[in-house]
């Protein structure tokens, strides 16, 4: 408290104010906290209904597709790394047409880089298992086809996620 005051002062909002930021906050947060839960859920189902159905061997497998399948995602977090703070800014300036600019060529962008990777995996995926894992995991090239397509998706639409986010479109309007 005595390092950093300004944390622990009391508020100079009146009890409206107070519940009516609370309540623009909470509506804003709680989609995106259901989205959280939602995706972690997601990540490990997959990994569980194999389990159960087949031999653990299987879930071994399946499981060292993925980090494969996720290097496809690369791209997009380099560039939403580097841009998303441009776009933020320039939609907090009301530069509507340059957030517009900026977010096409940003998707153009994770587009060009994703796609040569993704066509690669798609038609040569034993060379990534065998190359990365050894050839005991070939079993496992049909399941990094599969989610070789979900990451490249996923690399493709998560930037108009984080856009839909930063504007506060969830439930705010």
């Amino acid at each position: 408290e005595k390092n950093i005051p300004g944390i622990f002062s009391r508020s100079n909002l009146d009890r409206k104010e107070k519940k009516e930021t609370f309540e623009r906050f909470f509506s804003y947060s709680w989609p995106l906290m259901f989205f959280a839960l939602v995706i972690s859920v997601f990540l490990w189902t997959d990994s569980f209904v194999i389990g159960i159905f087949e031999s653990v061997a299987a879930v071994g497998f399946y499981n060292i597709a993925i980090p494969i399948a996720l290097l496809l995602t690369i791209p997009k977090d380099i560039l939403m790394q580097l841009f998303f703070p441009l776009v933020t800014r320039e939609y907090g300036k009301k530069n509507f047409e340059t957030v517009r600019k900026l977010s096409l060529q940003v998707r153009k962008w994770i587009f060009v880089l994703t796609l040569p990777l993704f066509v690669f995996v798609i038609i040569f995926p034993d060379f990534f298992i065998n190359l990365l894992f050894g050839e005991e995991y070939l079993v496992a090239s049909n399941a990094l086809r599969f989610l070789s397509i979900g990451a490249f998706s996923t690399a493709l639409f998560e930037f108009s996620k984080e856009l839909i986010s930063m504007t506060g479109y969830i439930l705010m309007r």
